[in-house]
């Protein structure tokens, strides 16, 4: 629920946010953050692989933990045509919870399940390399 309210120092309007998040220990969080800003704003605790997007107007996907999802690519895929996404991932083989790492940008682009990537790019970090993909489905 950060990015929200990032946006709105950046003087960016959005309609409505909804952040989901399956550990409900974050949401408190988000809404002190969000909802003064944002009173659209609101939580929800599910799997958002379980949720269908297709009754939103606009959709817009913000996805930083790739890594964390086995065959992520293939519910990109399914998600709503033309929806704008945006994917993270890394090379941190070695975090347990990890089971969608990649060796590479390149590997990564190809795996995210994205149509059509109007960007990418990598972020070499301290302990890994941070990969990103914008792009619609």
């Amino acid at each position: 629920g950060l990015l929200p309210f990032l946006m709105s120092m950046k003087g960016v309007n959005l309609d409505c946010v909804v952040n989901v998040d399956i550990d409900s220990s974050v949401h408190a969080a988000a809404n002190e953050l969000n909802l003064g800003n944002f009173p659209k704003f609101k939580n929800l605790k599910d799997d958002i692989r379980t949720i269908d997007l297709s009754k939103f107007k606009k959709v817009l996907v913000i996805d930083t933990i790739v890594e964390h999802f086995e065959n992520h690519g293939k519910w990109v895929s399914t998600l709503p045509p033309h929806a704008d996404i945006v994917l993270q991932g890394n090379d941190m083989f070695h975090v347990p919870d990890h089971v969608n790492c990649h060796k590479s940008l390149e590997e990564f682009a190809k795996s995210c399940g994205l149509n059509d990537i109007t960007w990418y790019g990598e972020l070499p970090l301290y302990k890994c390399n941070r990969y990103m993909a914008i792009g619609k489905t």
